[in-house]
């Protein structure tokens, strides 16, 4: 991405960060994993992407995100969490309260949440 992209300063969420399979497509990332261990492991991957800014790598669950501020993300990546959390509903809760007022939210899932 050139730094006069609008996208350049957009701050994305990837809940569930895993092996940092969505890095290359955001310039700014803050992950969010229960893996303690894939912070060493992101930090390396987001070496081989030259726009790629990991700012924080955050151990926690989706469905309590208290190390990140409300209002604070642009976009949340969660692909195949939401059908694996113990709370869904209290995971798009936490969500809802990160965003900033104009935000956007992607998720992929194999599986139905009742």
């Amino acid at each position: 991405r050139k730094k006069s992209d609008p996208k350049a300063n957009l701050r994305v969420l990837e809940i569930g960060a895993d092996a940092g399979g969505y890095f290359k497509y955001f310039p700014i990332f803050i992950c969010l994993d229960s893996n303690p261990h894939l912070d060493e492991y992101s930090k390396k991957k987001i070496i081989e992407f030259p726009y790629g800014n990991l700012k924080e790598f955050i151990v926690g669950f989706a469905e309590d995100m208290f190390k990140v501020l409300d209002d604070s993300v642009d976009a949340a990546v969660c692909t195949l969490v939401l059908c694996s959390v113990n709370d869904p509903k209290k995971a798009l809760k936490e969500i809802k309260r990160i965003f900033k007022p104009v935000s956007i939210c992607s998720r992929a899932h194999y599986c139905s949440i009742i």
